[in-house]
């Protein structure tokens, strides 16, 4: 719809202006996939709808903003072109270029090609954890309930990620391939790094605080309410803990600033 169109016959060419709208009801999903944009056009002939500028798609939890749009409907996919970013939920993606497929008029999988940043958030009982994902590009991969399956990372890849309430205590990841897997309720379970793998996570105790930083084949990390429970590495594993400094409690009427106590570094290797 919109609020004036063109058909050419002999083409089978639809060109819409004026607030043009493209909307597929879906019953099924409950939700709607809502296309609009500055002009539309549709090629009857190839089955294929265009969008130009200002163009926003939006279904159910995901929201996109791009220049460029095109899609597909008997096939179900899109594409988002020119300055490209998707939102669903509380989670971002950004790239040169994304893909999406849609299967039974469900979202299953974005794919971002080119300079990819994805941004996820992990909400804990207690804090909330922010997650950085680069790479050249990202997938996420959706259930049909519309939650996040896992989420795939190829070629440069770096991760980091950090409470919010001490975003000093920074972890990251670093390889050629890597899996971010998520359970039932949206919480990262676990994270698996390959080729050249590295890892730095900051590790905090009862008994003090330290940084742990390994490398390997392959590193896999294993997650419990938003923290790293266990760490597996194989191939060629190297790694150290060096205990952080600590500043000893003073007394509250002495006025004086006791100085930290040095670290000690030590070394690991299989």
């Amino acid at each position: 719809m919109g609020d004036h169109a063109s058909y050419y016959l002999d083409k089978k060419f639809l060109v819409v202006e004026g607030r043009p709208k493209f909307i597929y009801y879906d019953t099924s999903a409950h939700d709607t996939l809502d296309i609009r944009g500055k002009k539309m056009t549709y090629d009857d002939s190839i089955k294929k709808a265009s969008v130009y500028e200002n163009v926003t798609v939006a279904k159910g939890k995901l929201f996109t903003r791009s220049e460029v749009a095109f899609y597909y409907p008997d096939s179900g996919r899109a594409q988002l072109r020119k300055i490209p970013r998707i939102a669903f939920e509380t989670d971002s993606l950004s790239g040169d270029s994304v893909d999406l497929s849609f299967t039974k008029s469900h979202l299953q999988r974005v794919k971002v090609n080119g300079s990819s940043h994805g941004q996820y958030k992990d909400f804990g009982t207690a804090d909330t954890t922010l997650t950085h994902l680069f790479g050249d590009s990202i997938s996420m991969f959706l259930t049909d309930s519309g939650k996040i399956d896992s989420m795939w990372a190829i070629g440069n890849v770096k991760s980091k990620y950090f409470p919010l309430k001490n975003p000093l205590s920074t972890n990251e990841a670093y390889g050629k391939l890597m899996t971010v897997r998520f359970n039932a309720r949206g919480e990262v379970s676990r994270v698996k790094v390959w080729g050249n793998a590295r890892s730095i996570y900051s590790v905090e105790e009862k008994d003090g605080r330290g940084r742990n930083e390994a490398s390997g084949d392959s590193i896999t990390v294993s997650f419990a309410k938003g923290k790293a429970t266990h760490v597996k590495m194989s191939g060629t594993v190297r790694g150290f803990y060096a205990p952080l400094p600590t500043l000893p409690k003073a007394p509250a009427d002495s006025g004086i600033q006791e100085k930290a106590k040095p670290a000690t570094k030590k070394e690991v290797s299989p």
